[in-house]
């Protein structure tokens, strides 16, 4: 099993506290959704801050640029939109609780059956040319965390469930990244 470390309380949250997850029950979970960063320097605090953040003239110039826009929504995530971070070092961090719905992966009826994985990282796919690859300390620690999700007591989650990003929203063709999806093909789909 991999190092987890819980974070679920630690990291920011919206600065509106009547925005939160919908919940569900643990057991309506089957599909595990995989993530990238796609920011070189992510990290999961800096990550959990930019989608709770509202958009807003943060530089108060008078008008609301590119990078102020929170593409989540206007009013920011309740919280970081998924389940689990895996840094750079492998070691993973528990963002969220499994009854939460998070928006990780846009799709309504995905969030509320599935758990999010976020590889931080900036990871070359399709249509974006990134700058690092994954890791042998992330793959391992997501290949440990995906079993160890697998054999909980309360689900059966299914080979065909280990979904990239770009499975579930064709927008998406880059996320998790080629290197990843390969890795999902390989272990997951053969």
């Amino acid at each position: 099993m991999p190092k987890i470390v819980n974070v679920e309380e630690e990291l920011p949250k919206n600065p509106d506290v009547n925005r939160v997850w919908k919940l569900r029950k643990s057991s309506s979970v089957d599909t595990i959704v995989v993530h990238q960063a796609a920011c070189k320097g992510a990290t999961t605090r800096g990550i959990a801050k930019y989608h709770t953040s509202p958009t807003e003239d943060r530089n108060n110039d008078g008008r609301v640029d590119a990078w102020e826009v929170n593409h989540l929504s206007a009013k920011g995530a309740p919280r970081i939109c998924y389940h689990y971070t895996i840094e750079r070092s492998g070691i993973v961090y528990k963002c969220n609780y499994h009854w939460d719905v998070v928006w990780n992966a846009g799709s309504r009826r995905i969030n509320k059956k599935s758990i999010g994985i976020c590889i931080l990282g900036d990871f070359s796919g399709p249509d974006y040319d990134g700058k690092q690859k994954p890791t042998k300390a992330q793959l391992k620690a997501l290949e440990e965390l995906i079993w160890h999700l697998r054999v909980s007591d309360i689900w059966s989650i299914p080979d065909k469930n280990i979904k990239g990003h770009c499975d579930v929203k064709r927008s998406k063709k880059s996320c998790p990244g080629t290197i990843i999806m390969n890795f999902i093909e390989k272990t997951y789909r053969t």
